[in-house]
């Protein structure tokens, strides 16, 4: 035992906490720190705290946390952290080849629990079902709108924190947010299409940089578009239609409407419809014409608005129909499409401008505004506000043809995004956090309806022997992607930048952090340009020298990885090295079959003595079981060491709630905050929760309208039609569907050479089809004639018409024109594919199966469907159906039906209800 081995051992003192009961840790950590004991007390090892004790001194006295909220503050490490430090710069071992002791653990598996959510500015303005509030008026128990535009509860409030640095955020369409620089956005770049979270001061470096082509500026990140806004249907005195063409070509001081006299007769045929009277219809001088309404001037002067043009605030914030619906009133009027599918509003009130903006936000369409001045023969015209920005056919913003033909069948997917445009650094401002009862854990902020939402250690730990170890060494960062690296690599440049002493001896640029201050080029030693040590992030794009003779090699978020692609080459990079350092540090995921699982099963091995790896250090931190999550939240602990003194007791109990009562949350929060792996291979709901005998007769539904939705995304395979109708007084849900499958497939359990290629599932359709579940359509394709006829055939026979319909756009054009020709193109609604268009629906669905309020009328294919369907979560707590992994054979055709029903059912509910409630009486159940 040295001289050093007397001083204090934070190892020895973190052991006396675990074997104490004051300190609780998991079977893994607890294996791993009573190895470490037994080589502390082992003559076989030399143990030299002094550098550990070193590293543990630079970090916290020189480094400073970039993250709230401790920004600023020195980088206090804990008791378990300073244990991990010691482990791998304290214990040696002798190595004959080299003649001298070198570090005994080389590789270290880091397996931590997430951190909490950030924080914005009190003062901004957050959209709730009661009009517009600021985020520090928010408390527990109010409602706000998460990222698919659905009202969530806040769940969590944080108290309000000052001295945070803080930082302007602006995006395209001109919205500006206050954020601390830990605030979390949900982003997407050009070359990850994927959502993932990114910190404000984590982007700050490169959200912007020059195009290759020299032609203008390219901005890297990108926040989603909201879908529509869920308020509530509103009583308003003059239907939204009318109000949006009084609005754009209305007479101020009265009730006159002036148009083009080709488009006043569709116009007055809309006014009819909404139940307004026409008192007069004039012929004016040129090509207009001039119509009266029946007492619009008596309730547009009741309302505030003659001779006062504006937008009144129950209209901003009435249902999506009303708010669709005047829309296409000031489009109709005052709007125009191009024949790229751009429209356009013009006004000349900077009102109704401002209020027309405020519309296309809350509708999830981005949009731009400019000043314009026209001429006219040479002279200069009054100033007008134009409004730019791009919709399609699947939410027209105008009803008269000439206009609505012009619009783009389907926007570009990089339409739902809006991208930053600009960080600047402002004076700090008291900022706020909340957390909300949703998946996504997304709310919306701003005027403009924005979304908004471990790597410290390994940035102190890396920074810490660039410092204090050998002079040239160079340091690797990488993750399973470009921007994931960049998270540890911008972090570690922020806790540089916020050492005062290290910031003036080194530098950053586009490759890289190096020593040598910009203003100390004539300086020598270990902190100059002599020193050619460096901090890299590793990415498609770095050269293969960049990966050479490295020391240290640190990789993020491994759980992603699907293989060891990219850690291969770093650990190549590190072998030239005699004492390198190779760091992963995660949490658990949803990857099945990955890297993660390979090391982790390494790991298992290692500390119950099945395998030897001597170099191999694992402090992995997770639950002995997942029972004790449940029952006893002291144990909590074992997956998260911070917690109470960086994560909060308040964020993970609410975290726990929402497990209890959702199976993709409860996925979500085991993986994140418990470290317990979760895939795709269970099923996502239970036999229990499928389960409903309860049958009806369809002639009950006679007259009503019904939410329809249908899975057509292989013609020549299993399809599924959905109508699902909602009682306005129970929101209890009852569901008619018919399945469609060809006749080849059909049959081929009957035809044993082909069983196996066209119906591996071993169903007999034929069985299922004489109990009229499912239509066998002639032939190998399923015919969307007979898709189509089977909704109309409601009509026909039950009088029950479909308020909307929900698709995917994918194989479903005829099967749209069909139904359009039936029904009309304001019924169809599209609903992608997507985890932000499929998650509240799944949700929804999840909660009517559990509480029995779906009757699907003991239909066994639906039941069949459903216990086929899993689940996948992306990195944000979304998710959506897949298969149940393995079982590729099995169909959730029906799932997809209705989930497309219920997504569509989300964005009109109010609307849709409020028309049940004219037809269903209230005592009918």
């Amino acid at each position: 035992m040295s001289d050093s081995q007397q001083e204090h051992s934070w190892i020895r003192e973190y052991w006396q906490g675990i074997e104490s009961g004051e300190i609780i840790v998991g079977y893994y950590v607890r294996e791993q720190v009573s190895r470490l004991v037994s080589e502390l007390d082992n003559p076989a090892y030399k143990i030299d705290l002094h550098e550990s004790q070193k590293r543990i001194n630079f970090i916290e006295k020189e480094c400073r946390h970039s993250e709230a909220p401790f920004a600023g503050k020195p980088f206090k490490l804990l008791l378990f952290q300073k244990a991990i430090i010691e482990a791998i710069f304290a214990i040696q071992r002798w190595n004959d080849e080299l003649g001298r002791y070198i570090r005994k653990y080389q590789e270290i598996i880091l397996v931590l629990g997430r951190k909490n959510g950030k924080a914005i500015d009190v003062a901004t303005d957050i959209p709730t079902p009661d009009g517009w509030k600021k985020m520090g008026e928010l408390q527990i128990g109010d409602t706000v709108f998460a990222v698919d535009g659905n009202p969530a509860k806040i769940i969590t409030v944080s108290p309000v924190r000052l001295d945070h640095a803080c930082y302007r955020v602006t995006f395209e369409d001109g919205a500006t947010i206050l954020a601390d620089a830990q605030h979390l956005w949900t982003v997407t770049t050009k070359k990850k299409r994927e959502p993932f979270v990114v910190s404000t001061v984590d982007m700050l470096e490169d959200f912007a940089h020059r195009r290759k082509d020299g032609k203008g500026t390219e901005y890297k990140y990108r926040v989603p578009v909201q879908l529509p806004v869920q308020y509530p249907e509103k009583d308003l005195p003059i239907p939204p239609y009318v109000l949006g063409l009084w609005l754009g070509n209305g007479d101020s001081a009265d009730g006159r409407i002036t148009g083009d006299a080709d488009d006043i007769p569709f116009e007055i045929e809309q006014i009819r419809t909404a139940g307004e009277e026409i008192t007069s219809h004039t012929n004016m001088r040129g090509a207009c014409e001039r119509i009266h309404v029946k007492n619009l001037s008596v309730k547009l002067r009741a309302a505030g608005l003659l001779k006062n043009k504006h937008i009144p605030q129950d209209y901003l914030q009435s249902s999506v129909k009303q708010r669709m619906e005047l829309l296409q009133g000031l489009m109709d009027t005052d709007g125009t499409c191009s024949k790229a599918g751009q429209c356009e509003f013009v006004q000349k009130s900077r009102n109704v401008t401002e209020g027309v903006m405020e519309l296309l936000d809350s509708l999830g369409i981005k949009n731009t505004v400019s000043e314009h001045i026209p001429t006219i023969d040479g002279r200069k015209c009054a100033k007008v506000y134009r409004v730019q920005f791009w919709t399609d056919k699947t939410r027209p913003c105008f009803k008269l043809p000439r206009k609505y033909n012009r619009l783009k069948e389907r926007l570009a997917e990089r339409m739902k995004n809006k991208s930053i445009r600009n960080i600047e650094f402002v004076q700090s401002v008291p900022v706020k956090c909340i957390g909300i009862d949703h998946p996504s854990h997304l709310y919306l902020a701003g005027r403009k309806f924005t979304a908004t939402h471990n790597t410290p250690l390994a940035s102190a730990i890396s920074l810490s022997e660039w410092v204090c170890g050998e002079m040239g060494t160079k340091i690797l960062y990488g993750s399973n992607d470009y921007d994931q690296a960049d998270l540890l690599y911008m972090a570690t440049d922020a806790m540089r930048e916020a050492a005062p002493k290290l910031a003036r001896c080194t530098r950053r640029n586009q490759k890289g952090i190096f020593w040598g201050g910009r203003k100390q080029k004539s300086h020598a030693g270990k902190f100059s340009y002599q020193n050619k040590g460096s901090i890299r992030k590793l990415s498609a794009r770095t050269s293969a020298k960049e990966g050479k003779n490295i020391k240290v090699g640190i990789v993020d978020e491994v759980h992603e990885m699907k293989d060891n692609t990219l850690i291969m080459p770093i650990k190549q990079a590190l072998s030239t090295q005699d004492e390198p350092i190779y760091i992963e540090i995660t949490t658990e995921g949803f990857t099945d079959n990955g890297y993660l699982d390979e090391r982790l099963m390494t790991a298992r091995q290692v500390l119950e003595g099945e395998v030897e790896k001597d170099n191999l250090l694992i402090f992995w931190y997770t639950q002995d079981s997942e029972e004790e999550i449940w029952r006893d939240e002291k144990s909590w602990y074992k997956s998260n060491p911070t917690l109470g003194q960086v994560k909060k007791w308040s964020f993970l109990r609410g975290m726990v709630e929402d497990a209890r009562i959702s199976a993709s949350t409860k996925a979500f929060v085991l993986a994140k905050d418990f470290n317990i792996k979760q895939n795709s291979a269970a099923a996502w709901l239970s036999a229990d929760v499928i389960d409903n005998q309860e049958t009806f007769d369809p002639k009950e539904l006679e007259g009503q309208f019904y939410i329809g939705g249908f899975d057509y995304a292989e013609t020549t395979d299993l399809c599924a039609a959905k109508a699902v109708f909602v009682n306005p007084w129970t929101l209890k849900k009852r569901c008619l569907g018919m399945y469609f499958i060809p006749e080849v497939k059909a049959d081929a359990i009957i035809m044993d050479d082909n069983a196996n290629h066209l119906n591996p599932e071993q169903k007999n359709y034929r069985a299922w089809a004489d109990k009229g579940l499912v239509t066998i359509c002639p032939g190998t394709e399923v015919d969307p004639a007979m898709v189509s006829q089977w909704y109309i055939s409601l009509l026909r026979e039950l009088q029950a018409r479909p308020y909307k319909i929900g698709f995917d756009n994918w194989h479903a054009k005829q099967l749209k024109d069909n139904l359009t020709d039936a029904f009309g193109p304001e019924v169809l609604e599209r609903v992608s594919m997507d985890f932000l268009s499929l998650n509240g629906a799944m949700a929804s669905l999840e909660s009517d199966l559990t509480y029995k309020k779906l009757n699907y009328n003991n239909n066994e294919m639906d039941r069949w469907c459903l216990s086929n369907t899993a689940f996948k979560l992306n990195n944000m707590g979304l998710k959506m159906p897949v298969k149940i992994w393995n079982q590729a054979k099995n169909r959730i055709d029906g799932t997809l039906g209705l989930l497309t029903a219920y997504a569509a059912y989300s964005r009109f509910s109010s609307t849709y209800l409020s028309l049940q409630k004219s037809i269903v009486p209230e005592q009918r159940g």
